[in-house]
């Protein structure tokens, strides 16, 4: 889902363009524009004839109060445990505060073996959270994932799975 501002172009009184990138204070000169992709759409933002406040951050987000969640393809969450390497990679359906993430905030086990998590990282604030460990996955086997501490995303929304998640290794 993509979520965006899009400023009106202003023209002076000879119809020139007036360039500018400012949102108005009266936030009269731009249109909120939501691209779902075929998502649900929840009008949280509540913008349409009621006046409503939210409030963009410095990174120039719009900060919601959606929870971000783990992306899934079908049944199948978008996590991605390849044997022989010692990361595990965990696709997200927005991006994740970086800052928010350590070592603590899994724990991850192959048949019931307790792996070091060296790293959690999001490199740039992406959608991507990558667990680096302290030494390479089996080739096959089942890889649980369980979280100690919660995650952000970039509006600071809490992600805190409420269950063991368990993928093949591939």
């Amino acid at each position: 889902m993509t979520l965006y501002v899009k400023i009106k172009k202003e023209k002076d009184s000879e119809g020139n363009e007036i360039p500018s990138n400012e949102i108005r204070p009266d936030a009269s000169n731009f249109t909120l524009i939501i691209n779902a992709s075929g998502n649900k759409i929840e009008n949280i933002f509540e913008v349409g004839p009621v006046t409503k406040t939210f409030t963009i951050n410095d990174s120039g987000v719009v900060k919601d109060k959606i929870a971000p969640a783990i992306a899934k393809t079908g049944d199948n969450y978008n996590i991605t445990a390849s044997g022989d390497t010692d990361t595990i990679v965990i696709e997200f359906n927005e991006k994740i505060e970086d800052g928010a993430l350590s070592n603590k905030v899994f724990e991850v086990k192959v048949d019931n073996t307790t792996y070091t998590v060296e790293s959690v990282t999001s490199s740039g604030d992406s959608e991507t959270v990558t667990i680096k460990l302290s030494s390479d996955l089996p080739e096959l086997g089942k890889v649980s994932i369980t979280q100690n501490l919660p995650v952000y995303d970039m509006s600071g929304n809490k992600f805190e799975l409420d269950k063991t998640i368990e993928v093949d290794i591939q």
